[in-house]
């Protein structure tokens, strides 16, 4: 049941004692404001295979994200509900910049994500100093230094005896020991076109102990 809607008023002074409107009983409670923007994305280009995009881990949000605005260099060039979006088979050949930020329900942008790429025109050099330890516990560790690239090194591949065993991102890796015999290990790099370095290659021979006793 609402309340009174209307004045009382003093008598004989003419006075407006109280004033106020009515108000329904079952009224719901009016929402707090939202002023929080969501959280930054985070990502960047990503190749696969000669298909390029943009991908982004999920914002998040005190209440909901309900998308994400993509910038290029002339204002908004695409809206998405999805954390990826496909730039095609074709790198940009001057490089590019984009910048993400993600909207909630009440118009709040977070901060942008910025994500720049330079055109990768060179493979990355050789690793050098390769080396191998062990065994222990079934594997020989191989290590070496780090390849140079103009932008960035991705990642390298690791073969023994002329077969892939490992693709890293740091330099060191482990290979499968399996007794005496000859391991032929070597390593290349790649950038983010997938460009290889020349491998570089060592080779390591675990002979078994001899057998027989020796004269005296």
């Amino acid at each position: 049941m609402g309340q009174f809607n209307g004045r009382f008023v003093a008598m004989g002074l003419g006075l407006v004692v109280a004033a106020f409107a009515a108000t329904p009983a079952h009224a719901a409670p009016c929402r707090p404001l939202d002023v929080t923007p969501p959280t930054t994305p985070i990502g960047g280009f990503r190749v696969d295979g000669t298909a390029w995009s943009l991908t982004w881990s999920p914002s998040t949000d005190d209440t909901r994200v309900v998308g994400y605005e993509i910038f290029g260099n002339d204002g908004v060039s695409a809206t998405t509900t999805s954390t990826s979006i496909p730039l095609g088979n074709t790198p940009p050949s001057t490089g590019a910049t984009h910048a993400i930020r993600a909207v909630d329900a009440a118009g709040n942008a977070s901060p942008a994500m910025i994500a720049t790429f330079r055109f990768d025109i060179s493979a990355p050099s050789a690793p050098t100093n390769l080396r191998i330890s062990g065994p222990a516990r079934g594997f020989l560790q191989v290590g070496w230094d780090a390849s140079r690239d103009d932008i960035a090194v991705k990642g390298y591949e690791v073969y023994l005896n002329d077969t892939l065993v490992r693709n890293v991102g740091n330099t060191k890796a482990y290979v499968p020991y399996s007794g005496y015999g000859i391991y032929r290990v070597s390593v290349r790099a790649y950038d983010m076109m997938n460009r290889f370095s020349p491998a570089t290659e060592l080779s390591l021979a675990i002979d078994p102990p001899p057998t027989g006793r020796s004269n005296v």
